[in-house]
């Protein structure tokens, strides 16, 4: 067994290749008797936070010789896991503790094909394929703390089916800040299956792997092996193999065809009414509780229009106080922009707010608002000339614009049979 780096400087045209097999293995092999190991296929990572950010990881999987006989045996030899990793751009390599293959208490696990991606505190979930002993037709979860150097909290994740295939688990932000919501979503793709390498299936988590809250099928017929990667523009690359073996095709899908709900973006709450006093005044009105699935690591900033005429903003504390003084009610449109993640595409979304009630008639003043924004006004019609005899101020088209006295008026106004 060898384990052999390819390093290219001109984009693929020309490689390098040197062997690694006695740096990363080492002691490993006489300390856990190992006979055999390959590299799993599919992606590797890179850590983006501490600890030890910027280490590139691969994995293997490696058969010992548990029965002492010198000769691998599928079904009856312990297959563990290795972490193979480089803090210096790849140019020298070492290998972390195996897993356990008695990491669950009173069972015996078997991984295989293996895959790791970093979660949003920086710790490492590693996913593998079992084809036997516990956990068979589901997948093996193990977590490391240090890199990649030790693991454990291992268990079977029974919400994935899998037939002891090839699989990939990466993250669907890699730049996102550690903690924030977007950090915490991983994707899983494999055949969703315990029979064939059919039914390519796509999973989201937004709990760093705890739960697993949607999944979708990509391809129904022959799958095999699947790998991704997250594109240029945020859609999710997929290889796969269309016959199970002996061909590679690509598929192209988005988070919003996975789930239109994406749980990681910021989401307006619908048409927010808020109560106005008879004197006018509102409860002071938090702003960030318009919305949905604000990021609590993030700074918002809030934006506001249509405001009616005696509120206030303060953008600061990202609230809305005073006393209504003309009749306006709005919409008010209240937009939050939260602080960029990492991702450099800040998440924002717009709020609609109308308040209601206040001052007896300020409804049915409101109604007579064309196409004002927080302006206060009623029509006075055919009394016009008798508004001008009160000494009441009128506006364009005969308006009254003092909400103060709109009141009086109509009651003058009735006295002639005219309403206003």
């Amino acid at each position: 067994m060898n384990f052999g780096l390819a390093v290219s400087h001109d984009n693929g045209h020309t490689w390098e290749q040197r062997i690694i097999t006695n740096e990363v293995l080492g002691p490993l092999v006489e300390k856990h008797k190992i006979i055999s190991c390959f590299a799993t296929s599919g992606a590797g990572t890179q850590k983006k936070t501490e600890p030890h950010a910027g280490r590139l990881l691969q994995q293997a999987a490696c058969i010992t010789d548990t029965n002492g006989n010198g000769i691998p045996e599928n079904n009856n030899d312990d297959v563990i896991a290795l972490t193979l990793y480089s803090d210096d751009h790849g140019e020298t390599w070492q290998a972390g503790n195996p897993t356990d293959p008695q990491g669950i208490a009173g069972e015996r696990i078997r991984f295989d094909e293996n895959k790791v991606a970093e979660l949003s505190d920086g710790s490492l979930m590693l996913n593998s394929r079992t084809q036997a002993w516990h956990g068979a037709g589901h997948r093996i979860v193990a977590i490391s703390r240090d890199g990649g150097v030790t693991w454990g909290d291992y268990r079977i994740d029974e919400s994935l089916v899998d037939p002891a295939n090839n699989a990939q688990l990466i993250r669907a932000f890699p730049n996102a800040a550690p903690g924030t919501l977007r950090s915490k979503v991983l994707l899983f793709s494999n055949t969703d299956t315990t029979g064939q390498r059919v039914n390519g299936t796509l999973h989201i988590s937004y709990d760093d792997g705890a739960t697993w809250a949607k999944k979708k099928t990509f391809r129904e017929e022959g799958t095999g092996y699947t790998t991704m990667a997250i594109q240029e523009d945020g859609s999710i690359g997929i290889l796969l193999e269309p016959a199970v073996a002996n061909q590679i095709g690509y598929m192209n899908t988005t988070l919003r065809w996975l789930d239109p709900d994406l749980q990681t973006e910021l989401k307006a709450k619908e048409n927010t009414e808020v109560s106005v006093a008879d004197d006018g005044t509102i409860e002071t009105l938090q702003l960030v509780e318009l919305f949905e699935r604000n990021d609590p690591l993030l700074e918002d900033t809030f934006e506001v229009k249509g405001l009616p005429e005696g509120l206030d903003f303060d953008a600061s504390a990202g609230t809305i106080t005073g006393a209504i003084s003309g009749s306006g009610r709005g919409p008010v449109e209240v937009t939050l922009t939260e602080a960029d993640d990492g991702t450099g595409h800040p998440r924002t979304a717009t709020a609609t707010v109308v308040f209601e009630g206040g001052p007896e008639g300020a409804d049915e003043i409101d109604a007579g608002l064309e196409g004002s924004a927080g302006g206060s006004s009623s029509s006075a019609g055919a009394g016009a000339g008798l508004v001008a005899a009160l000494g009441l101020a009128l506006g364009i088209g005969g308006l009254i614009h003092n909400p103060a006295v709109v009141q009086q008026a109509r009651d003058f106004f009735a006295q002639f049979g005219i309403r206003i």
